[in-house]
């Protein structure tokens, strides 16, 4: 199974001198793409004294989206990435379906293994040092900062909606789009499809 980093083992060179440290195999193999997962935020909600402050962590939360990047990871090696991430003790290993892109810049949903925290409400402000690192590793990967930048201020920015049918200004159903403020008129690739839901 691939594996969705978010974090610090974005950096190849952060995860790679851990790896010396510890007298293990690098474990991440080739990079299947960028991808996002969706309807989850990036927060730093746990302390860590390896660290020195907040780590990263991906929260259930609609309208938001969490970019990182899909590795496939090396034969035996599932093992090195649990005991860098302290599973299941901190980080506990679970099954995401991300939106990923290929080598042609399609995107598709991927099941991929992930690592997160048990979700927390406080806000617990990282170290200078680890902020660089992930940082570091968004930048090789060209990954947009916005979020990580929102996450280690404490903010919180939602992402745009794209309505395309009966939400729209002047259709049926947009009364529901009460509380939500018109930001421009936009387009998407695709062709648009009529389905027929039959009951059972």
């Amino acid at each position: 199974m691939p594996y969705f980093a978010y974090g610090s083992n974005l950096n190849a060179s952060d995860l790679k001198a851990w790896c010396a440290r510890q007298r293990l195999p690098y474990p991440l193999g080739a990079v299947i793409g960028r991808a996002w997962l969706p309807d989850c935020q990036l927060v730093f909600d746990t302390y860590s004294g390896t660290r020195r402050g907040g780590v990263a962590n991906v929260v259930p939360r609609m309208g938001h989206a969490v970019p990182g990047v899909v590795f496939k990871v090396r034969k035996h090696c599932w093992r090195v990435l649990s005991i860098k991430e302290g599973s299941p003790g901190f980080y506990a290993q679970c099954e995401v379906s991300a939106l990923a892109e290929n080598a042609h810049g399609v995107t598709a949903p991927l099941l991929c293994a992930t690592y997160r925290l048990e979700p927390s409400e406080t806000f617990v402000a990282q170290s200078l040092a680890y902020l660089r690192t992930i940082t570091g590793g968004y930048e090789a990967h060209d990954l947009p900062l916005e979020q990580l930048h929102l996450a280690a201020c404490d903010k919180d920015k939602p992402l745009p909606l794209f309505v395309y049918g009966t939400l729209q200004r002047g259709r049926r159903l947009h009364s529901h789009m009460e509380g939500f403020e018109f930001a421009c008129e936009a387009v998407v690739p695709g062709s648009l499809r009529t389905l027929t839901v039959l009951g059972i």
